[in-house]
């Protein structure tokens, strides 16, 4: 759900499209019903969703911020040898490995998320859309964040080759590789 993107917006509460409070809690599960949690605006997930402005200005700062999508993502492994190329996440190439719901992000398909080893040596973790009838640029989405971990697009190196757009980070693993066969929940937004 996306805040509205004029009008009253609160910061507790439980209302979609006004409700600061819902929209992390709907997405983030961080703050439950009955909305009794202890947000303030100096909550980093606030900042974060308000696009870190200081100081914060209400209700403009929120006008049409959305905390992203939650995505199950069932990790797969994709493994040449124990020795060489391995993937954990979900991937399309060469042949689906793991699972990921919903299957889109605004109008591209995701074609793979995961982190990339060779050995038990990490070397990068990939997103990509497929599908794109043009140029979505690096800033398609915010950040990739699962179990805490926060990944920038604009931190991202970017490429795309109509249909394809890619973003790939260096600077750490997501960590799927300990969670084979297991149901994770990745926020895109």
């Amino acid at each position: 759900m996306t805040l509205n993107s004029s009008g009253v917006i609160s910061l507790a509460g439980n209302t979609p499209g006004t409700s600061i409070e819902q929209e992390l809690g709907s997405v983030l599960g961080t703050y439950s019903s009955p909305y009794t949690s202890s947000i303030s605006l100096l909550n980093s997930d606030v900042e974060t969703l308000a696009g870190n402005p200081s100081p914060v200005i209400m209700p403009n700062s929120f006008w049409g911020k959305s905390a992203g999508i939650r995505y199950s993502l069932t990790v797969g492994e994709y493994d040449l040898a124990p020795t060489a190329y391995r993937e954990f996440g979900f991937t399309n190439t060469p042949s689906l490995r793991g699972t990921i719901s919903p299957t889109t992000y605004k109008l591209g398909i995701i074609f793979n998320l995961f982190d990339f080893y060779l050995g038990t040596t990490y070397q990068s973790t990939e997103f990509q859309l497929t599908g794109l009838s043009s140029n979505p640029l690096q800033t398609y989405f915010a950040e990739i964040v699962y179990n805490g971990i926060k990944l920038l697009s604009s931190s991202a190196s970017y490429s795309y080759s109509s249909p394809n757009a890619a973003w790939t980070w260096n600077t750490g693993p997501l960590g799927f590789n300990s969670k084979v066969n297991s149901t994770v929940t990745v926020i895109i937004g």
